[in-house]
């Protein structure tokens, strides 16, 4: 199986680098995790909205939305 990677790009990376640093709730490594394990479903993106359904710990999917603002 090939592993996932996240960031390929120079701008993935510094994406993800900068979100590292403000994340305080170990989210980020999480959700990492739940990617590799192909726990995220649905991802959608549009426009400044990405949402996904999660299978987690819980015995339901879960909803995550993350909203970029706009500039």
């Amino acid at each position: 199986m090939a592993r996932e990677q996240f960031g390929v790009t120079w701008w993935g990376q510094e994406w993800l680098r900068s979100l590292d640093h403000i994340d305080n709730e170990n989210g980020i490594p999480r959700g990492k995790s739940y990617a590799r394990n192909g726990m995220a479903r649905k991802v959608t993106i549009k426009e400044n909205v990405i949402t996904s359904s999660v299978s987690g710990s819980r015995r339901s999917h879960y909803k995550v939305m993350i909203v970029m603002p706009l500039i």
